[in-house]
């Protein structure tokens, strides 16, 4: 009995036959109650034509009514989901988390093709335990004071771009050259701020 039940073609029609109840039952509760005209005027403002003249044709058309009264509901319910998001801007926070993701991403992609620089990804690696994490308050947003000179995300931000420099540069004495040149700024890359914003 258990697995007649998980069969897809049994699990498909029984989802199917509860959305139709669920329409079904929607539409009955639009007939008995009197709304049955309310409901097809407002699905008529809504570009659903439904034509109810006996109350034959009434009848018929409830569970017509109920699904297309709840696939404005459900239309509504996203839509709306999707307009709050879209106009409620981010928070510091989810912006540094989400940027945070981005660019350990791209340094696992970077670090996988950069098989001969162990030691300068373990310089990165080094600095980054060094570096702070930002302040935010209560509301997610950056503080205006107690700020780390440069923080945890700014300087993934300088790995990525670093390290992509270095895997990108063929040359043999080039590839030693930008190696050392970014140790050498690894030393004071902390007590210096960066002239980017961070979210840029």
């Amino acid at each position: 009995m258990i697995n007649f039940f998980k069969k897809p073609e049994v699990k498909k029609s029984l989802q199917i036959a509860g959305q139709v109840t669920g329409a079904g039952l929607i539409g009955t509760a639009f007939f008995y109650s009197g709304y049955l005209d309310v409901a097809v005027l407002l699905l008529a403002k809504a570009g659903v034509v439904v034509v109810a003249g006996s109350v034959a044709t009434q009848v018929a058309i409830c569970a017509g009514v109920g699904i297309a009264a709840m696939s404005l509901m459900n239309a509504a319910w996203f839509l709306g989901k999707s307009v709050y998001q879209w106009f409620t801007p981010k928070t510091d926070f989810q912006k540094y988390m989400e940027k945070g993701v981005e660019y350990i991403e791209n340094i696992k992609k970077l670090e996988d093709k950069a098989t001969d620089c162990k030691t300068i990804i373990k310089t990165f690696n080094s600095l980054l335990m060094k570096a702070e994490k930002p302040n935010f308050d209560e509301k997610g947003m950056l503080t205006k004071e107690g700020q780390p000179v440069r923080n945890y995300l700014e300087v993934l931000r300088w790995k990525e771009k670093r390290l992509a420099q270095i895997v990108g540069t063929s040359n043999k004495r080039e590839r030693a050259a930008l190696k050392v040149e970014v140790t050498e700024k690894a030393k004071h890359k902390l007590e210096k701020p960066s002239k980017k914003p961070m979210f840029g």
